[in-house]
């Protein structure tokens, strides 16, 4: 895996023949991790050494091979089961598949002049329409998001 620009030898360029022969490519071989639990845990090798440069959302925490997590509650949770008839506690666990979304992982953003308008297959306009500015380098950005799951933002103060 690679982040920033890819860069080859070219398609057409006279020298490409002779640019591919100098590539020398090292891989290393890794233990496969095949237990999301084992994965997870502190002393499993890591999927992205420089996982802590990457960049994220604010106020999600990451630790080691976990991308991210959050916990969301909403009232009183103690004063909810303290009160409860039944109280339940179990651990679940699925195998490892994802649904599969009816729409593309896609984004599409279009310039016209100082403005940007974003459309993207997402649940959550408002988190892209606070976030891309920042993601995108553009900190001083004003932005307002669309139920329509797109962002206009106005790059104009960046």
């Amino acid at each position: 895996m690679t982040e920033g620009p890819l860069r080859g030898p070219g398609r057409n360029h006279p020298g490409t023949r002779e640019a591919c022969r100098l590539i020398e490519v090292n891989y290393e071989d890794l233990e496969p991790v095949t237990d999301a639990a084992i994965a997870l845990q502190r002393t499993s090798s890591l999927v992205h050494q420089d996982w802590a440069s990457h960049t994220s959302m604010p106020g999600l925490i990451r630790d080691g091979n976990s991308a991210s997590y959050t916990t969301l509650e909403k009232g009183d949770v103690a004063q909810a089961l303290a009160s409860a008839d039944v109280v339940l506690t179990e651990r679940y666990e699925t195998d490892q598949a994802h649904p599969v979304p009816i729409e593309p992982r896609a984004v599409l953003a279009s310039w016209e002049g100082e403005k940007v308008t974003i459309w993207s297959s997402t649940q959550s306009p408002t988190s892209l329409g606070r976030e891309w500015p920042r993601l995108c380098g553009f900190p001083n950005a004003t932005s307002a998001s669309s139920c329509r799951t797109s962002a206009e933002a106005s790059a104009a103060s960046a």
